[in-house]
């Protein structure tokens, strides 16, 4: 069986987020079409009550101003990578980037 991400790393249970557990569900299925009978093995002693997750998480609030002048100075291509934008956006044709901070929000 292969090691989760979460596990690999020994992540923390407070440092999980819905990414890193979206792509441990996405990996686990891809494993579990590998063999049927292990499968079916599997589901034989499998719990009929899903797990359930509880988190408590925290938002930053974004100031819009910083993502527009940040959208303005990139000028269409990425900073991180210096690739033009992917697409451009339905909504006005803009290029669409993921703006993100040099330093965290949660670092103050």
């Amino acid at each position: 069986m292969q090691l989760s991400f979460i596990e690999l790393f020994n992540i923390p249970e407070s440092d999980i987020c819905i990414k890193t557990i979206e792509r441990d569900f996405y990996l686990q299925v891809i494993e579990a079409n590998v063999d049927r009978e292990s499968r079916l093995n599997r589901l034989t002693q499998a719990s009929t009550v899903p797990e359930a997750m509880v988190k408590e998480i925290v938002i930053y609030k974004r100031n819009p101003d910083v993502v527009a002048e940040a959208l303005f100075q990139a000028k269409g291509i990425c900073q991180g990578c210096n690739k033009a934008a992917p697409f451009n956006r339905k909504t006005d044709s803009t290029p669409y980037l993921e703006v993100h901070h040099i330093k965290p929000l949660s670092a103050g």
